[in-house]
C-alpha cells in the first residue's frame, strides 16, 4: 500500500531504515516524546533519503509537549512558533509530505475557552500555509480530547487551504468521543488527510493491534469503501508483534481498490 506508514519514534528512525527497506514500509517519524532540538537533523534526512531512493515515503509527526497554537501568553505563543518552526525544518530535510500537529486544546474545554483557542490558533496556522504550499506539504490536525469535530471543522475551514485538514485518530476517538463514529466522519469526512489506526477498549490509549479492542473498524472500512477519499494510513502500534497482527488484518479487510 503506497499510502500507509507504520509509526517510529525519530529517534530510532535511523536504526529502524534496514527493516524498513526489507519490509517495503513507510515511517511516521514520531516525535512526540523526542527533544526536537537534540535530534540529529542530518542522520534524520540520511534516512530518509535511503528510504526515498527505495521509492518509500515519509510523514512526520511534530511535538506536542508545550506545544499549544492556542496559548495566551507570550511564553507559551513563542515555546510554539519555536516547536513548530523545527518542526518545518525537519519536515523539509526528511521530506515529509505531511505532518501531524496536536491542536492544544484542553479537555472539556468551555465555549469561551474554545473560542479563545480557535482565534489564537487560527492566527498562528495562517502565517505558515504559504510555507506548506511551497513545501507541498499538509498540515493534518489530529484529534485527542475532543468529544466533537466541531472545533477542528471550524479551524480547517476557517483557514480554507488544501494543505490544512484533519487527522482521525479512530483510538482517540473511542476514549473521548461522545459523537457516533459515523456522525463524526459525515462532518469532518472531506476534510480527512491522514488516518491514525490502532485500537483499545475505550479507557486508555493502549494502542493495541486492529481488532483486539472495541473499536469499531468496520465501520470505518465501511466508510473508506464508499467516500470518494482515500486519505493515508498510519499504524500506531507500538510494538513489532502488534504491527504485524494490525498488518495481517489490514490485508485481509481493506480491500478497497484505492489503497492496492
Amino acid at each position: 500500500m503506497s499510502e500507509l506508514f507504520i509509526h517510529v519514534p525519530a529517534a530510532l528512525f535511523p536504526d529502524r531504515v534496514d527493516f524498513l527497506l526489507t519490509r517495503r514500509l513507510q515511517p511516521e517519524v514520531a516525535c512526540q516524546d523526542a527533544n526536537i532540538a537534540t535530534l540529529d537533523m542530518n542522520q534524520l534526512a540520511d534516512s530518509a533519503s535511503a528510504l526515498a531512493a527505495a521509492g518509500l515515503k515519509t510523514v512526520l509527526h511534530a511535538p506536542f509537549v508545550d506545544f499549544l497554537p492556542g496559548a495566551s501568553d507570550f511564553r507559551g505563543r513563542q515555546m510554539t512558533i519555536s516547536l513548530l518552526e523545527q518542526t518545518l525544518i525537519l519536515a523539509e530535510r526528511i521530506k515529509a509530505g505531511k505532518i501531524v500537529f496536536h491542536p492544544g486544546l484542553i479537555a472539556n474545554a468551555s465555549g469561551h475557552e474554545t473560542d479563545d483557542w480557535l482565534a489564537r490558533s487560527y492566527v498562528l496556522w495562517s502565517n505558515y500555509m504559504s510555507w506548506a504550499k511551497i513545501n507541498n506539504c499538509i498540515f493534518c490536525i489530529e484529534n485527542i480530547y475532543e468529544t466533537s469535530p466541531t472545533p477542528l471543522l471550524d479551524l480547517i475551514t476557517a483557514i480554507n487551504s488544501p494543505y490544512f485538514g484533519h487527522v482521525f485518530d479512530i483510538g482517540h476517538w473511542n476514549i473521548f468521543s461522545g459523537e457516533p463514529l459515523t456522525t463524526w466522519l459525515g462532518a469532518i469526512g472531506p476534510y480527512i488527510h491522514h488516518l491514525h489506526l490502532h485500537d483499545n477498549r475505550g479507557h486508555m490509549d493502549e494502542h493495541l493491534a486492529i481488532g483486539l479492542g472495541t473499536v469499531p473498524f468496520d465501520q470505518l472500512f465501511t466508510w473508506l469503501d464508499d467516500s470518494d477519499t482515500a486519505p493515508s494510513i498510519t499504524l500506531e502500534n507500538h510494538n513489532r508483534l502488534a504491527l504485524d497482527q494490525s498488518l495481517g488484518m489490514l490485508a485481509r479487510t481493506l480491500t478497497n481498490d484505492k489503497y492496492q
